[in-house]
């Protein structure tokens, strides 16, 4: 009853009816949308995913750390999966996880499916559920898909824990609610918040109009990040500006259902404050920006020596800059050209000019989903230094306006922060669509330079006509 009331007025423009509980339903194999006078058919077959939105109250039974692992080890007795979750189950409607626990359980299952079921097991039944957004990190893309579809991305978003990458169809109400939501924050938290921000293809920051009604059509993708006090103030409160988060008790995120700063990425680990359970500032940014890129990889190959080979196109053992980039966007990874330049360098060890499979393979372990037991960070450290430059020069590209006017975000928070911004429309649009990954999507017919032209580019140009 808390959430329909908070979420009435915020910016970003009228919320439209996200279906959170009642999901993926069907009978006798025909979609089925549930209303309050839908009567029970008397015969046929009802499946769908049932989604708990409560969450346990912080008195709630949870196992001991001696507990879960006794449960780990009966599991690891039993040989079917479906039978192992089957016993995850019975155990969580008995007591509450941590995430600590259902992250060790993640490990005991290969399938996407299974894995999946795991954390929609435990979602409601998980203690200091602020904490799962960082196990969803820890999910292949796959996998991520998956459970979007299944509990929502609604449900899955958590304002508390809000730092991360989006990539956001507008036309799905659900994904259409979650940027809604990131515009409101973005204009009432302070520092830069938006990152590598690009609509349609195009790089541009988020128009201030969209505070009052964002577009229903068109992708969205960016890197929402915090300053580190907005971080340590949304842990404490729920919320930069006001105590009023809906599952506070007393103005406060009750400590029991706080993310613990042990749970965090391994690979964002020394972006975090002690004690803080998301990275601050965007210098994490050019470190996820690789993994993005690595995951992306695993959706077509599941090894370096596998991934090479789609890319070693010619079968020489060597893979040049364009035979990279070409290879890449073909296989559906889109790179800035001087991100493509700056990746190359830092995987082209010895300075050669190509990249041999050694030097591939390092560069796959050490953006490992999982913490590597060994040091083979060398390739990222390399990476990361040569990146600084790219990152600055392209994280913060703009929509270009007219001479001293301000029509971004930026322009609400240096005035009043209540959205009353000017009117945002008519900006022109600028990209750097070049070099061997443009000259491929132009062989394709555009279809990468397509979405950043026509009535696309004008959407997100203009926010209100493209609404």
């Amino acid at each position: 009853g808390k959430l329909d009331p908070y979420y009435a007025n915020r910016l970003g423009g009228a919320r439209a009816e996200v279906e959170r509980t009642w999901r993926n339903a069907n009978i006798d194999g025909d979609g089925h949308i549930w209303s309050p006078d839908w009567a029970v058919p008397f015969n046929g077959f009802l499946e769908l995913d049932f989604v708990q939105i409560t969450k346990p109250r912080p008195e709630s039974r949870v196992w001991t750390d001696d507990e879960a692992h006794r449960l780990e080890e009966k599991v690891l007795q039993v040989e079917s999966p479906l039978q192992q979750l089957q016993l995850i189950r019975e155990w969580s409607n008995t007591a509450c996880f941590r995430c600590k626990h259902v992250s060790s359980m993640l490990h005991i299952f290969d399938e996407d499916a299974h894995r999946t079921q795991l954390l929609v097991t435990c979602y409601a039944r998980t203690i200091d559920w602020h904490g799962l957004s960082n196990i969803f990190y820890k999910l292949k893309l796959s996998e991520r898909e998956i459970l979007n579809k299944r509990l929502g991305q609604a449900n899955l978003f958590d304002e508390v824990m809000a730092v991360g990458y989006y990539e956001l169809d507008l036309s799905m109400p659900d994904q259409r609610w979650v940027s809604q939501e990131l515009v409101h924050l973005a204009v009432k938290e302070p520092g830069e918040n938006s990152v590598d921000t690009q609509y349609n293809g195009v790089s541009i920051s988020i128009p201030a109009g969209w505070s009052k009604e964002m577009p229903k059509k068109g992708l969205l993708s960016f890197y929402y990040c915090r300053e580190q006090s907005t971080v340590q103030r949304c842990l404490e409160y729920g919320a930069w500006d006001h105590d009023e988060y809906p599952h506070n008790i007393n103005g406060h995120v009750p400590g029991p259902h706080r993310c613990r700063g042990d749970s965090v990425v391994w690979y964002l680990r020394e972006y975090c404050h002690e004690g803080m359970s998301q990275p601050g500032g965007i210098e994490w940014v050019r470190k996820a920006r690789m993994r993005r890129i690595k995951m992306k990889m695993l959706k077509h190959a599941e090894t370096a020596q596998e991934m090479f080979e789609l890319l070693d196109t010619d079968g020489g053992g060597q893979l040049d800059r364009k035979e990279l980039s070409v290879g890449l966007f073909r296989l559906g990874v889109w790179l800035h050209p001087s991100e493509m330049a700056a990746m190359m360098t830092a995987l082209d060890e010895d300075g050669g000019g190509s990249i041999d499979i050694d030097e591939f393979e390092s560069f796959w372990e050490a953006t490992a989903l999982d913490e590597p037991k060994i040091n083979k960070f060398k390739v990222v450290g390399r990476l990361i230094q040569a990146t600084d430059s790219v990152f600055h020069a392209t994280a913060h590209r703009r929509v270009s306006v007219a001479p001293g006017e301000d029509k971004s975000l930026e322009s609400l928070r240096e005035g009043n922060g209540q959205g009353h911004g000017p009117e945002d429309g008519g900006d022109s649009v600028s990209t750097e669509h070049a070099g061997d990954q443009a000259d491929v999507a132009a062989d394709a017919k555009g279809k990468q330079g397509e979405d950043a032209t026509g009535e696309d580019a004008k959407d997100a140009a203009g926010a209100e006509e493209g609404a």
